[in-house]
């Protein structure tokens, strides 16, 4: 089960991962555009930090499409057999912990579900 400073660590390696796949010559043209674009609207650390403050309850959306398009970019490095084993393994061990496919979504202030703040927390 992942725990919610897990998620946080992947999230923020997520970032780490578009900006590592920029500078990697053996990934394709598009791929390294695409992590570029992503990079526009992939919540920062910093603004990861702040989505975990007191007052958050919700992802805004632009950032969960931007977290689900990001998690389909990584799926793609790492089953594709694009770029260098290097990136690979990044995008293997990011993907460790990443959210599923709409569980950003899952993450608002829903009955039951403990909302934003038991969906992320600060890294340990």
């Amino acid at each position: 089960m992942t725990m919610p400073n897990e998620r946080m660590r992947s999230l923020r390696w997520g970032w780490e991962l578009l900006e590592a796949m920029q500078n990697d010559a053996s990934l394709p043209v598009e791929i390294v555009q695409r992590a570029a674009d992503l990079l526009l609207t992939y919540p920062a650390p910093d603004l990861l930090a702040a989505l975990v403050g007191p007052t958050s309850r919700a992802l805004p959306s632009t950032v969960a499409s931007s977290i689900d398009a990001a998690r389909e970019l990584f799926q793609r490095v790492q089953y594709g057999a694009h770029g260098s084993a290097e990136t690979r393994n990044y995008a293997k061990f990011t993907l460790r912990h990443f959210p599923l496919r709409g569980e950003v979504v899952l993450a608002e202030d829903v009955p039951g579900l403990g909302g934003l703040k038991s969906w992320l927390a600060a890294e340990k």
